[in-house]
């Protein structure tokens, strides 16, 4: 299993940045929205 996950991730290594990078923008983007002590 996790042979598979690593050969697939190095096959399709460009996919497998562009969804990181994906998944920290919007990360980013959800904590600038939170109101966390700001408020005060």
């Amino acid at each position: 299993m996790m042979r598979w996950i690593v050969g697939s991730s190095l096959k399709f290594r460009f996919l497998v940045i562009a969804i990181a990078a994906g998944m920290m923008y919007f990360g980013i983007e959800r904590l600038r929205s939170m109101p966390v002590g700001h408020d005060r």
